[in-house]
């Protein structure tokens, strides 16, 4: 890993050879081999060698099993106070009933909107968003859309929220109970699929109301509008049902399969068809059901067919050994990440024949094909192909990917992948054996679709379509078993050490693969009512495990991770005392220049001698809000760094200690030495609007910072085209805090903020609105500290409405007039109760 890591920031180096791999044990070592130095052998009693070999279950394994049960929602609820002079966007359903939900929010004094699906507009400023499935039916392309549309209004509805409520609700047309109306057919499960926006957005924008509604085929046209803004407009439970009968929501309780001899009676003449390939979990099931019965097992699975593994490999244990052979054999010297290709993809091949020959062992004749399980004609031809060893009578699906953004952030090509491999999957198995007379369709669905997770919008979308699909073929196919296992997180396949790490700390056990494929078996072979359950590892509660926003990338071409913890701080007004000059509202925020400022260190703890050149998207998702004696407890986490045109890319985030909340988050750019040449300025003449006091400056009423944070000692000029000021640089770290990270700032959060207060100047003075950061695009520094003297800023905006604006600026030296930094793309919100906001800014005792 190591070698590797320094291959790919320095492609330059040399490959090694052979004969060195077994020699380099430690850092030293392997410099002076990269320097082309001899290499001096240490003891070989040092080195280890680790077998590669299956995980012995635990002794204790258990699972937790949940069923899903409707309860009634509380009749008196609170109000959700929406903005009215923020729009509502409806999305247009195709029928009558989305133009009345318009018409009727209008008549309530709401900005209300109809609009289309696949709309490309993205919103300056939302206070709702309803998607309402079509009335005909939803088919994957509106999924698709819907997830565009959301995606396009979140920043709309997060800023939104700062000064009143926000709302997104999705509208299902299931049969008014989510699914679970065993005497009504399923109208639309696809449907479904939309709760999964509202659940995983629910976890990912805490600042905004998230609502997924179920509508009953039993109200009428104006039921159904009352039932719609009346969920709207009122605090409640993320998943509603709405029918006849009233509101209700979904729970969860304990309930074990009982004691039972019962067995899934399969012969050698049945098929068991399993998509997900023949390595660990599925591959884990797939022995299980071998032994019972030794049916035929087709395995569909993405990886290529095994070849026979070469003579020379087969004595390799070890992955150190499987390495040197690889090296021995290869026709030219491999690079470190040839070589860990190359072995990855050796034992893969591996473990592919040893599963197979290990399913054989059972008695079962095996059958692996490597396929796209998305492609319907190529999954009928091989499941065709299959019969002629027997019977189909079982489906498992198993296939799976993941591909893990939060919304704001996932592309469009990730969702599809995501979700096209669960629902065109099962849309290929399912059409493949519409004939057959199956015993028993097993969808591997996840706690995810149940409960939503942050960074996994598309996997719950096409989990909760698996669930509800499988309630759809359970009112179709009465004679077969169909179960949608909702697992928790599983000790194999997807979830890897790493996420295994995050997992453990939100209090949920994975589960152990053998004890997973045993309950399968008896789920199978148990006929109840029960089409959705949940299973988690151990006596794991999703509903008391610990929220994260951490993120893990695990797609294989995407594996950037954020769950690296670099440093905790104790963020508090004692320590901290400038905080007490940073006041909105009676409460201490802590400034975007000074997270700017923790980042960027936190940046640099694991990357020592490189120099912070600045950073990329800067997102405040919250503030870091403190009142005069509660401290808060904030964590610095870091994912996977990159390596781009010689600048080093580091993804950091500031989190919430307790509850994993994210408040802000940028990938910091590090260099390994800052060029002489700087990028050319345009000058920006502004006349007007001077002011040549600093006392007038905060004097105004329209800036709320104390006297530590006075950095503007003189506005130049201010009108329409921007604002010119010149600021003082912030003294020591020492005088700002008592324990510094550092004795020296890598930017400067006095001028930073400096050009932030001039953007509430500008937009008091040109909107008679106060104004808060929300972000930037691109921080460029050009030298490693912001000189002593004057610094001139000059902020030219390039955008403006009436919510927000959006400016570049520059700071330059006012002695030397050479260019100090520049921001690219600086936005910042506007809201009417900002002014009643800072004028607020004693903290309250």
């Amino acid at each position: 890993e190591i070698l590797s890591a320094i291959q790919e920031k320095l492609p330059q180096l040399p490959a090694l050879q052979p004969e060195q791999l077994g020699s380099l044990q430690t850092l030293r070592q392997i410099v002076e081999a990269m320097d082309g130095q001899s290499v001096t052998p240490e003891s070989s009693s040092t080195q280890t060698k680790t077998a590669i070999t299956a995980p012995a279950p635990p002794s204790k394994a258990k699972l937790h099993r949940q069923v899903i049960a409707l309860k009634e929602v509380e009749a008196h609820r609170a109000n959700v106070a929406l903005h009215k002079k923020a729009p509502i966007w409806v999305v247009d359903d195709c029928s009558s009933l989305s133009i009345e939900v318009v018409n009727q929010l209008i008549l309530r004094g709401f900005k209300a909107e109809l609009v289309s699906p696949s709309h490309s507009v993205t919103p300056e400023n939302l206070t709702a968003l309803i998607v309402l499935s079509p009335q005909f039916g939803t088919d994957s392309r509106f999924i698709s859309d819907a997830f565009s549309l959301v995606q396009r209004c979140a920043n709309a509805l997060k800023s939104n929220s700062s000064s009143a409520d926000s709302c997104l609700m999705t509208v299902s047309r299931l049969d008014g109970m989510c699914g679970f109306n065993r005497q009504s057919p399923i109208i639309d499960p696809l449907s479904g699929g939309l709760a999964g926006i509202s659940k995983t957005a629910h976890h990912e924008w805490p600042e905004v109301y998230c609502k997924a509604l179920d509508l009953g085929v039993d109200l009428d046209d104006n039921q159904q509008v009352d039932a719609i803004i009346e969920e709207l407009l009122c605090v409640g439970p993320v998943e509603v049902a709405a029918n006849k009968s009233g509101r209700m929501t979904l729970v969860l309780h304990q309930e074990d399969l009982p004691q039972s001899d019962s067995t899934l009676n399969l012969s050698t003449d049945d098929i068991i068809v399993i998509s997900g390939g023949a390595r660990g979990v599925t591959a884990e099931v797939a022995h299980t059901i071998a032994q019972s019965g030794q049916p035929t097992m087709l395995l569909l699975g993405r990886s290529k067919l095994p070849d026979a593994e070469p003579d020379w490999l087969g004595a390799a244990k070890s992955e150190t050994d499987v390495k040197k052979a690889i090296m021995a054999h290869a026709d030219q010297p491999l690079k470190p990440r040839q070589l860990n290709d190359a072995c990855q993809s050796a034992l893969n091949n591996r473990e592919l024949l040893e599963n197979i020959k290990r399913l054989e062992a059972t008695g079962s004749t095996v059958i692996y094909r490597s396929v796209d399980i998305r492609n319907e004609q190529a999954v009928k031809e091989i499941i065709q192909q299959a019969r002629e060893f027997g019977t189909i009578r079982g489906i498992i699906h198993g296939a799976g990917v993941l591909a893990d953004r939060m919304i704001e952030d996932k592309t469009a090509e990730q969702f599809e992948l995501v979700y096209s491999t669960k629902i065109a999957g099962l849309q290929a198995l399912l059409q493949a054996t519409h004939a057959d007379p199956l015993s028993f369709i097993a969808l591997f669905s996840s706690s995810t679709g149940r409960f939503g997770r942050t960074g996994q919008v598309d996997y719950a979308v096409a989990n909760e379509v698996l669930n509800k699909t499988a309630q759809a073929l359970a009112r179709q196919r009465q004679d077969c078993r169909i179960v949608s296992i909702n697992w928790g997180p599983w000790d194999g396949g997807m979830v890897t050490p790493a996420l295994k790490k995050i997992f453990a700390a939100e209090g949920i056990d994975v589960i152990d693969l053998q004890c997973g494929a045993d309950y399968l078996l008896k789920e199978l072979a148990h006929y109840d009512d029960h089409v959705e359950v949940v299973i988690l590892g151990g006596e794991g509660d999703p509903a008391s495990a610990k929220p994260t926003n951490t993120i893990e990338m695990v797609h294989d071409t995407d594996q950037t991770q954020l769950n690296t913890s670099v440093y905790h701080l104790n963020v508090n007004i004692n320590s901290m005392p400038f905080l007490e000059d940073h006041v909105i509202n009676g409460k201490a925020v802590v400034p975007m220049a000074i997270l700017v400022e923790w980042l960027a260190q936190g940046a640099l703890h694991n990357q020592p001698g490189l120099i912070f050149h600045g950073f990329n998207n800067l997102r405040v998702k919250k503030g870091v809000l403190l009142d005069h004696k509660t401290p808060v407890e904030v964590e610095l986490r870091c994912g996977s760094v990159e390596n781009s045109d010689g600048q080093i890319i580091v993804p950091m985030s500031i989190c919430n200690a307790v509850d994993g909340s994210v408040y802000t988050s940028a990938d910091i750019v590090l260099i390994n030495s800052l060029s002489p040449q700087r990028p050319t300025m345009e000058p920006l003449v502004i006349d007007g609007g001077e002011i040549n006091s600093k006392d007038k400056i905060y004097s105004s009423g329209k800036l709320f910072h104390g006297p530590s944070l006075q950095g503007l000692t003189h506005v130049v000029g201010n009108n329409v085209e921007g604002i010119i000021a010149l600021s003082n640089i912030a003294p020591v770290p020492s005088k700002w805090m008592s324990s510094p990270f550092r004795n020296q700032w890598l930017a400067d959060p006095q001028a930073l903020d400096s050009s932030f207060q001039m953007m509430i100047l500008w937009t008091f003075s040109q909107k008679n609105l106060g104004s808060l950061p929300s972000f930037i695009a691109e921080y460029r520094q050009y030298c490693e500290q912001f000189p002593v003297g004057s610094t001139r800023i000059q902020c030219r905006v390039t955008k403006v409405n009436n919510h927000g604006a959006t400016a570049n600026i520059d700071f330059i030296d006012e002695q030397s007039r050479q260019l100090i930094a520049r921001i690219n793309n600086y936005e910042c919100t506007m809201t009417e109760g900002l002014q009643q906001a800072f004028y607020d800014n004693k903290l309250h005792k």
